[in-house]
């Protein structure tokens, strides 16, 4: 179980390196609006912006970060 702070975590180091991050959203198998509303959340850069998704939204992200940094 992840907190806010290790969220914030993830969002700072895959807006670090943006370009691999979205291209691991984009391969990943989910609706579109979601792969949305997860880039819109790392453009912004913080963590609260999930609340205005649906928390399978902030779910996605996580399972595409562990993916992403299980891969560098």
């Amino acid at each position: 179980m992840y907190n806010n702070d290790d969220i914030q975590d993830m969002i700072t180091k895959a807006k670090k390196d943006m370009d691999s991050f979205y291209k691991a959203i984009d391969s990943y198998g989910i609706s579109n609006s979601d792969k949305n509303a997860i880039k819109s959340v790392i453009n912004s850069g913080w963590y609260e912006d999930f609340d205005r998704y649906d928390s399978a939204v902030c779910e996605h992200f996580i399972r595409i970060y562990e993916n992403w940094r299980h891969k560098q």
